[in-house]
């Protein structure tokens, strides 16, 4: 586990860089399944979160649309799968909290 959350960290450094070429690179580096579709999956969407509650919608948009851009069609189901339940997650805690 700690081994992923580094590779999340990493992700996001790269991401907020800005650079395109860097980016591409660890993107790709996931992609060629040094893990599995499930880590893959939650390193991208962890970063892609931690980028958001930074203020910073474009790069994880960014990160988003690279991974998913050469992403299988499984990844693609599997991340959108993860991001939904982030959203209702979320919901629900909102909810919460306002009541």
């Amino acid at each position: 586990m700690a081994e992923i959350q580094k590779h999340v960290e990493k992700l996001i450094q790269v991401a907020q860089s800005g650079d395109e070429v860097s980016l591409i690179h660890s993107v790709t580096w996931l992609h060629d399944r040094r893990f599995n579709a499930e880590d893959a999956v939650g390193i991208v969407v962890e970063a892609s979160v931690a980028l958001l509650h930074h203020g910073q919608k474009a790069q994880a948009r960014q990160l988003l649309e690279r991974f998913l851009a050469d992403a299988a069609p499984e990844l693609v189901a599997k991340t959108k799968t993860r991001l939904q339940q982030l959203i209702l997650q979320q919901e629900a805690a909102t909810q919460a909290r306002a009541s």
